[in-house]
């Protein structure tokens, strides 16, 4: 598996554990200490990921 799809599929994970354990975005970023945006940005990938005919 190739490094950005390894990293990828972790980052994956620890929003996933995040989404569940906080309520919004922002506290999600404090906690993994990343930008808000950043959090933003990478849920939106995988909602996009999870939409069929991706």
């Amino acid at each position: 598996m190739p490094l950005d799809k390894a990293i990828w599929e972790l980052e994956k994970q620890l929003l996933s554990n995040s989404k569940e354990k906080y309520k919004s975005t922002r506290e999600i970023a404090k906690a993994l200490g990343v930008n808000q945006s950043t959090v933003s940005r990478k849920l939106g990938k995988m909602k996009r990921e999870q939409e069929p005919g991706q």
